[in-house]
């Protein structure tokens, strides 16, 4: 993808249960067709590729989501696995809001589970070039952790670049692109205020890309 770009997002939604904030959450991502139909596609999506963690969604509530983002939102396509019990669950949501489509999929596409709930991957060609995109939401106990990401690298094909989006990774020779263009800035992706007063501030999120 030299000279070309992709903008990617990534989100812990902590629950898409709620019909009005999952609509908040779809329309602030910057789909707003819903609203306006006349908008310039240039302008009507902040992002190609969307990564979920934590929507919480299970069988018919999936299918809702599914639809209001391609039919109301004006999406390409949404590839969900669902949670485990009332947690975890990921999710990939193509936007695709060019005047040139830089995706080719096909209608029947399917995601393949890697990991039940936490885990999901999705072949697609970006610019014409193949890739393995793959959504994670990564355990917070560090040895179950250890063991999810062994058992992710036993599962993840490596035959293709990858694009991971995730709320932590291991290393697989990957790049942040954002410390790589950002090295020496103070950034962050979630602000917590405790009991105290006083604030911490985490990287929580990201997307990784191949080092390539």
């Amino acid at each position: 993808m030299t000279n070309k770009n992709l903008r990617i997002l990534t989100l812990n939604t902590n629950g898409l249960n709620d019909d009005l904030k999952a609509r908040s959450i779809f329309l602030g991502l910057g789909m707003n067709c819903l609203s306006n139909m006349n908008t310039p596609k240039q302008l009507s999506g902040l992002c190609d590729m969307i990564f979920l963690q934590e929507h919480h969604l299970q069988g018919e509530k999936i299918q809702q989501r599914k639809n209001e983002w391609v039919n109301k939102h004006g999406g390409l396509a949404a590839f969900f696995e669902p949670g485990i019990g009332p947690t975890a669950g990921v999710a990939i949501l193509l936007g695709d809001f060019r005047d040139n489509p830089i995706f080719e999929i096909e209608p029947d596409t399917l995601a393949n589970v890697l990991i039940p709930g936490r885990a999901l991957s999705l072949r697609l060609k970006i610019y014409g070039e193949e890739y393995l995109i793959i959504s994670i939401y990564a355990p917070n106990i560090p040895s179950e952790r250890a063991e999810f990401f062994e058992k992710l690298n036993r599962t993840a094909p490596s035959n293709l670049p990858i694009i991971w989006g995730a709320t932590s990774i291991a290393s697989r020779n990957l790049i942040d692109p954002l410390r790589f263009n950002y090295p020496n800035k103070f950034l962050y992706t979630y602000r917590h205020q405790k009991s105290d007063g006083r604030e911490s501030f985490h990287r929580i999120d990201a997307y990784m890309s191949p080092g390539k």
